[in-house]
């Protein structure tokens, strides 16, 4: 039977551990008969690909946008194994012993994870008190395995950038295996029960179709997507379509009839599926909606082939692809991996955490994450897996019982060394209870902002200059001087100016106002993406009061493509200047979202961009240590930036209309060279007035109608 032939297996079982524990090697027994799932060299080299991807984009990769599509081989590969295993032990026993299960799935999961919520929470209190009172929530959400469901009801996105991101952030996929782990097993064992496996085969396939449907109806376009992508009920396509892998197909079941041409079409569609996965990772990314519309199950099911093609006998393609030695090695210490290394980038961010940055920085992340994940492994995950609590226990009890005097001495010895690390594990859960969120200003305002000016100002009445007459009322014939140019109509002296845009803009605004004065309205919102921007300027265009200026801050939150460039120009035919500003984001759509602004700017004689990015380069004391958004000083630098392109486009419109502006500068505005105790992180500095930054290398510090100093 089934059992006698995977009991024949290799031994090798517990290395079937993805993150979130996608594992195999659950052993049960029967008459003596041991039940194990045989080892797969081949998954272990798929989990290195996806683990791989997982790294890179959280590294900040820009040329592997869909990198996190990691997370979802992962979901299928968990499937496949924990359902192949449980019909293993079906058809071995005629029951499943979920029992034994759940401490097997405990045993292998939960040292590993508890030790990395130890170390994390005793590296913040040390060096980042400030954010222990944050991820106190975050931890006991990851102790419950409730991650996904905590970030979801905090309406915490995964995508959004405002500040540093959670240590504990990337436990969210953990938290939807773990619920599979738990929720799957007594569902299975009662519909084998009652069903035959081709019932639950198209129950497993239903259900998938199912999810993924539900992610495409409650995604919209132009919203954070953080709902769907969090969700356990939206992401559990990929977990039901590895299990009904399974179904279809065990690992220690035989192909029947099927020929070497069978076995070698799965071995060449296996080697497509991982090209199209590697083809998906380089060109999908979180804003496209064919990722939520589809796109998900594209890649469960590209992962499910390459299962197949793995665990196919006989295949020769797979194996020579996936069943290396680096790739086992990296597959085995992936779960390692995937817990260790986003609190190992989240605390050496480039140019905020660190002074390094490219492939110094990647190469230094990868190899330390390398070296926990081997040490977490090799000496801690390893031994307890195999038992290593239990024979301490056991070691301990002898001792005790011993009388002789060497044995009381060790335990002595070992009570006051536990007692001391239960001392320590105590202390550091009453710090971290008693932590308090600091005490900030308002760095951001408010989440969003919508206010300034309702309507255009209306063209001015031209009056008929008055005639000089005589006593008589007749025409008197004098000499009239040449006359001075006009003063300019309001349209260009005092126009009206649209602002739209994302976090960024929200932390400008009042300097914006105070400088800009009259005529101003500002819309911002914290996580406003490229595609919502077209509506907002859309409605201010049919309600009238769209300005002569339009100022557009977008980008810091997602992918700005050439169609959300050209969409948003679309709305603003017939608008004088639009001014587009470009990113500074640490993240790895920062480059291509200021060649989108760049390139766009260049097809549009209407539109330009003010480059915020080269403005601030070199500067932290513009930026918080997020490296998005900006201190007061920073915000200062960049409403003047704002200010003095405004200031060139009146000077240009006056010029070619004939007219005079008058005095353009607002008083608050007329800042040089002076000492102010409003710096960053209240130290006392003297700040240059910085001039305005364009895209085309354009420096307006000798324009004549540069700030006033």
């Amino acid at each position: 039977g089934p059992g006698e032939k995977m009991a024949a297996e290799f031994d090798r079982v517990d290395r079937q551990s993805a993150p979130g524990g996608a594992a195999g090697g659950t052993k049960s027994t029967r008459g003596g008969v041991a039940l194990r799932l045989p080892y797969l060299p081949g998954l272990d080299g798929l989990r290195a690909i996806a683990v791989g991807a997982v790294l890179l984009y959280h590294a900040g990769v820009s040329w592997l946008p869909g990198g996190f599509l990691g997370v979802e081989v992962f979901f299928v590969i968990s499937g496949y194994l924990i359902t192949a295993l449980l019909l293993a032990e079906w058809h071995q026993q005629g029951r499943l012993d979920l029992r034994t299960f759940w401490i097997r799935r405990a045993r292998r999961l939960l040292p590993a994870l508890y030790l990395l919520l130890i170390a994390v929470l005793a590296f913040a209190v040390i060096r980042l008190p400030d954010e222990v009172a944050r991820l106190r929530g975050d931890a006991l959400a990851a102790f419950g395995y409730v991650t996904n469901w905590y970030f979801i009801f905090r309406q915490q996105s995964y995508f959004e950038v405002i500040g540093r991101p959670s240590l504990f952030q990337h436990l969210w996929s953990l938290a939807i295996e773990e619920q599979f782990y738990v929720i799957w097993p007594p569902i299975l064992a009662l519909l084998l029960r009652r069903w035959s496996q081709r019932r639950l085969l198209i129950v497993l396939l239903g259900t998938a179709v199912a999810s993924s449907l539900l992610m495409a109806i409650l995604y919209r376009p132009g919203v954070d997507p953080s709902r769907v992508y969090y969700g356990t009920d939206t992401r559990a396509a990929g977990l039901l379509l590895g299990g009904a892998l399974a179904v279809a197909w065990a690992p220690w079941r035989t192909l029947g009839r099927a020929t070497q041409q069978t076995i070698a079409w799965l071995d060449r569609a296996g080697v497509g599926a991982i090209v199209l996965l590697i083809l998906l990772f380089i060109r999908l990314d979180q804003s496209q909606t064919f990722l939520y519309r589809g796109g998900f199950a594209l890649i469960a099911l590209a992962t499910a082939t390459a299962i197949a093609g793995t665990v196919a006998p006989g295949a020769r393609l797979l194996p020579a692809l996936l069943d290396s030695r680096p790739m086992r090695w990296i597959g085995e210490r992936s779960y390692s991996l995937y817990l260790w290394h986003w609190p190992l980038f989240a605390v050496t961010r480039p140019e905020i955490d660190t002074r390094l940055g490219g492939l110094p920085l990647l190469l230094l992340r990868l190899g330390l994450a390398l070296v926990l994940a081997d040490i977490s492994y090799r000496w801690f995950e390893t031994p307890i897996r195999r038992g290593a609590l239990g024979r301490l226990w056991g070691r301990y009890r002898t001792l005790a019982d011993a009388r002789d005097r060497r044995s009381w001495q060790l335990v002595q010895r070992w009570s006051i060394g536990g007692g001391a690390v239960l001392g320590m594990f105590l202390a550091l859960a009453i710090t971290v209870a008693a932590a308090k969120p600091p005490s900030t200003e308002a760095e951001f305002g408010t989440g969003s902002i919508e206010r300034g000016a309702a309507a255009q100002a209306a063209e001015p009445t031209p009056t008929e200059p008055a005639i000089a007459t005589n006593a008589t009322g007749g025409a008197q014939a004098i000499e009239i001087p040449p006359a001075a140019p006009p003063p300019c109509p309001l349209q260009v002296s005092k126009p009206q100016i649209t602002a739209v845009g994302d976090s960024v803009l929200v932390a400008g605004a009042e300097k914006m106002e105070e400088y800009i004065g009259e005529g101003l309205y500002i819309s911002a919102s914290i996580g406003r993406q490229a595609v919502q921007v077209p509506t907002i300027l859309r409605e201010r265009r049919l309600a009238g009061t769209l300005g002569s200026i339009v100022i557009v801050q977008i980008g810091a939150n997602g992918y700005v493509t050439n169609e959300d460039f050209n969409d948003i120009m679309a709305e603003l035919q017939g608008v004088r200047a639009v001014i587009f500003i470009n990113v500074r984001v640490p993240k790895e759509w920062e480059r291509a979202n200021n060649t989108t602004l760049a390139t766009g700017a260049k097809r549009y004689p209407n539109a330009v961009v003010l480059d915020w990015y080269g403005l601030s380069a070199g500067h932290p004391e513009y930026l918080k240590d997020d490296g998005v958004h900006p201190y007061q000083v920073g915000r200062e630098v960049y409403a003047k930036m704002i200010l003095n392109e405004i200031n060139a486009r009146k000077a240009a419109w006056a010029t070619a209309d004939g007219c005079t502006l008058g005095s353009v500068v607002p008083a608050a505005a007329r800042i040089g060279s002076r000492e102010t105790s409003r710096g960053h992180r209240g130290k006392t500095e003297r700040r240059p007035s910085a001039p305005p930054h364009r895209s085309d290398g354009a420096n307006w510090s000798r324009s004549p109608i540069a700030f006033v100093t």
